[in-house]
């Protein structure tokens, strides 16, 4: 019981701003339940929180030969060394963005055959430069107006896909099919959709594609 006192005592000269708790638990709880108590809550509020590396620590990453950049520079240490064990530590993007170690790829994100690299920075998730040629599936299944854009309320009435028409560079470079149009040529051709019957044009009540043909 002495020696349990006088560790209560140590522990209340070093932190002095607890001597009224550590009464407090004194007068209502066993000796060693009050040291248990007391050094609990002095753990918790002396514990060093989480930082980002400092500048030397950054230069000194350097020569892991893994470059402290972008969001990277911001990120605690502890974050990618876990239980503060360096050597092994993961360098490839999925291999710490995997949805335990880092944020990964969540269900909702396009399908592709990409590593995260192919189109994401290090800067944020959503600075992208995006990279088709590993997505799978068809332009529809992504460009549904939900995951990303989709056809427009006012795109002109067919049933193609989009990659009849529609090339990955943008949406204005358009090698257009006429295949796949409903409709007749003036229900597009009106002078708003698309180009119509010229004021100049020769006088006639025939369709276009009486004369007209869909190659020029």
């Amino acid at each position: 019981m002495a020696k349990s006192t006088r560790k209560m005592s140590a522990l209340c000269a070093v932190a002095r701003p607890f001597d009224a708790f550590t009464s407090f638990l004194k007068e209502r709880f066993s000796t060693s339940d009050s040291i248990a108590i007391a050094c609990f809550f002095l753990c918790i509020i002396t514990a060093p929180a989480l930082a980002a590396p400092t500048p030397v620590e950054i230069e000194d990453h350097l020569k892991t030969g893994f470059v402290l950049e972008g969001a990277h520079r911001f990120v605690e240490c502890e974050s990618c060394h876990l239980n503060g064990v360096f050597a092994g530590t993961p360098r490839q993007c999925d291999t710490c963005h995997n949805g335990v170690i880092g944020e990964g790829k969540p269900p909702t994100h396009i399908a592709s055959t990409n590593a995260c690299e192919d189109c994401h920075d290090n800067s944020s998730w959503t600075n992208v430069r995006f990279d088709h040629s590993g997505v799978s599936g068809t332009c529809a299944s992504c460009h549904n107006g939900s995951q990303a854009v989709g056809k427009s309320a006012n795109h002109i009435s067919s049933s193609n896909a989009c990659e009849d028409c529609h090339v990955t560079s943008s949406w204005t470079n358009v090698r257009f099919d006429h295949s796949g149009v409903t409709g007749s040529c003036s229900s597009c051709h009106n002078g708003t959709t698309a180009t119509g019957k010229s004021a100049t044009h020769i006088p006639t009540t025939n369709v276009c594609e009486d004369c007209h043909v869909t190659s020029s």
